[in-house]
């Protein structure tokens, strides 16, 4: 069974290529204490303190130490939390609260002292869409600029080797 630690989320999303393996008997027993579920969400506690990704698919896996897993309750969406983790003001939080000597930690014991707002399930519907909406307009924008970023490096390159190979002038 995929087994999940800190270094499974990338990029705000869970990633099962390179992760570790548990055997069944193993699972069965993990789960017994946490079982994560589509639209759980997972949290950082340890090392990369404050990561976070919802989970999105519908096999079975369990999480290591390292994973805090978080259940919405009836008044709450996932993705507000989610997105809850995401900001600066909750980020802020979990570094204060985090231990540190090699990596910083944050204690189980410390994730339910964390300040998050509660509005109506009405509002957080209407916060998740616009931020669902403007996010993804920024990552087609972040996209866009990567590409061009890359055509410029390309471009940079044939400059250097046209120089090089066939030297300075412009006819060659």
């Amino acid at each position: 069974m995929p087994f999940l630690s800190v270094d499974g989320i990338q990029n705000d999303q869970l990633v099962f290529d390179g992760c570790r393996y548990i055997s069944p008997e193993n699972h069965a027993q993990y789960k017994l204490k946490c079982f994560p579920r589509k639209n759980d969400i997972l949290l950082g506690k340890a090392a990369s303190v404050g990561k976070v990704a919802i989970v999105d698919v519908d096999f079975e896996f369990n999480v290591w130490s390292p994973l805090a897993l978080i259940r919405a309750n009836k008044q709450i969406i996932p993705k507000y939390i989610y997105y809850s983790f995401k900001a600066d003001t909750l980020q802020d939080q979990i570094l204060v609260l985090s231990t540190s000597n090699t990596q910083h930690n944050l204690s189980m014991d410390d994730i339910p002292e964390l300040w998050l707002t509660f509005p109506t399930v009405e509002e957080q519907k209407k916060i998740i869409d616009f931020l669902d909406r403007e996010t993804a307009k920024i990552d087609e924008m972040v996209e866009k600029k990567q590409k061009m970023m890359e055509l410029l490096k390309e471009k940079r390159q044939a400059l250097i080797t046209h120089a090089i190979t066939k030297g300075l002038d412009p006819k060659t």
